[in-house]
């Protein structure tokens, strides 16, 4: 980077969220030295990673609460299906199945549909969903301008890359499907521009949880 360049957004938030590489670290330093204009966006992508953080606490507060209630429910709907004598086994069977049948018509080749709004705040951040399936991924776009299609790139909680692909805008939404299931943790959803000058547009947070 040279010294008069300002640093790129994406840099930028990478170093605020202490993913980049110490080589390009002391390069960003060292332009923060004499650039009061990036130290000013550094604050402002500092606050937004404080808010992110601060949004993925509250949903895995959430997620939990709801396990241990709908855990509660089950345990509550499946006592009567506990072990009994043999002349009740006809019964408990037929009761089995009506919990067991909706259950199997869930085919987990499925797509299941998630609504992503940004996650600049914790009141719209973004419930979780079950893994093992894959997802169709609708982003809202309210706010940005219009566009054919919109590079989209799945990374970690640590920042790595897991899935990349393209969505095409649909009523207010960029809509793309994942034919890659998951696996249980926090996600970055980057809604991307064409090349060139390729530049994150917005960003959600998806929420994987294990699958029952």
């Amino acid at each position: 980077m040279m010294p008069n360049e300002h640093v790129q957004e994406e840099i930028l938030e990478s170093y605020a969220l202490k993913r980049l590489p110490g080589e390009e670290r002391d390069g960003v330093e060292d332009h923060l030295l004499i650039c009061e204009q990036c130290r000013r966006r550094l604050e402002e992508a500092e606050q937004d990673v404080r808010a992110w953080k601060l949004a993925a606490g509250r949903i895995r507060k959430e997620a939990e609460f709801f396990r241990t209630r709908r855990r509660q429910r089950w345990e509550r709907v499946t006592a009567p299906l506990r072990p009994r004598p043999l002349w009740a086994l006809s019964g408990v069977a037929a009761v089995t199945a009506i919990f067991l049948v909706p259950m199997l018509r869930n085919d987990p080749e499925s797509y299941r549909e998630v609504s992503l709004r940004t996650t600049r705040s914790v009141e719209t951040a973004t419930p979780a969903v079950r893994g093992r399936v894959r997802l169709k991924l609708k982003m809202d776009l309210t706010g940005l301008a219009a566009s054919g299609q919109y590079p989209v790139a799945v990374v970690d909680a640590d920042g790595r890359s897991i899935w990349q692909g393209t969505a095409t805008p649909a009523g207010g939404e960029a809509v793309v499907t994942m034919a890659q299931a998951l696996q249980p943790g926090d996600y970055w959803v980057r809604l991307m521009t064409t090349p060139p000058g390729r530049r994150l547009l917005r960003e959600y947070l998806l929420q994987v949880e294990p699958s029952r």
